[in-house]
């Protein structure tokens, strides 16, 4: 392997991306053993690929791949053992599992939909108190 330090080119990266869409996909590979075959094939260290990887070429993945690696390497987008996750939505819904991959988003997700229907309840309350404060007044000029 080549010892200087080279800029990655398109065509590398174009290489990269189809590696690893094909090993993903069709042989069901991990990162890891992405990482040691694009490394072989372009002439870089397994170190060089993970950095790339996580620099720009997960960025220029499917959505399908990205689930994919997900599903097969739980620790790249999380820090979890790689346990499923058991999300309650409210105690009237069925659990869900999901992958610590993708809980963050689900989270986020519940997260926003509680602060838009805590927003909704207060502008209720408020209005109702001034419609309260409108009676009161009312009532005393009467």
């Amino acid at each position: 392997m080549d010892s200087k330090i080279r800029n990655w080119s398109e065509d590398e990266d174009e290489i990269f991306v189809d590696m690893l869409n094909d090993m993903v996909l069709i042989e069901g590979a991990s990162l890891g053993e992405v990482y040691k075959k694009v490394g072989d094939r372009l002439d870089r260290t397994v170190a060089g690929c993970q950095f790339r990887y996580n620099k720009k070429i997960k960025d220029l993945l499917s959505p399908e791949v990205r689930e994919k690696i997900a599903l097969k390497n739980p620790a790249v987008n999380s820090k979890s053992t790689g346990s499923v996750v058991k999300i309650y939505r409210s105690s009237a819904d069925k659990e869900q599992e999901i992958s610590p991959s993708r809980s963050i988003g689900v989270l986020l997700d519940e997260l926003l939909e509680l602060e838009s229907r805590r927003t909704a309840l207060q502008d209720e309350i408020e209005n109702h108190k001034d419609k309260e404060l409108i009676k009161r007044l009312i009532g005393n000029r009467l």
